[in-house]
């Protein structure tokens, strides 16, 4: 059991079975998981409507603020859900969690499907 946490073995780039590749498929996984946990949440914001330019017109997220407005009387509240998703839509501000979160998603599918190749 310790031996799998060698240094010398956590990085070995032989083939361990006929399946395995080492470290190269667990580096892709993980930008792999990385470049799509930062991707999607600004793809769907922006096919929402939660655009750079402020929120576009005759979309979900013009509904969501219209229905917000009238909920509180004419204003949308900062710092409530409508304000939050502007901002990250516009901004993307959540990206470094989002690929530290992603690359260690991708990190555990290779482990697990290397796991279960063995």
């Amino acid at each position: 059991m310790w031996n799998s946490l060698w240094p010398s073995q956590m990085f070995s780039t032989e083939k361990k079975k006929e399946g395995g590749s080492g470290i190269r498929s667990t580096l892709i996984w993980t930008g792999v998981g990385a470049g799509v946990a930062v991707a999607l949440p600004h793809v769907a914001l922006s096919a929402a409507g939660f655009t750079a330019k402020g929120i576009a017109a005759e979309s979900t997220a013009a509904a969501m603020m219209k229905a917000s407005a009238i909920a509180y009387g004419g204003g949308v509240p900062a710092g409530g859900l409508i304000a939050t998703l502007q901002s990250l839509g516009a901004t993307a501000g959540f990206s470094y969690v989002a690929a530290g979160v992603g690359g260690a998603t991708g990190y555990l599918i290779d482990k697990f499907s290397k796991d279960k190749r063995s």
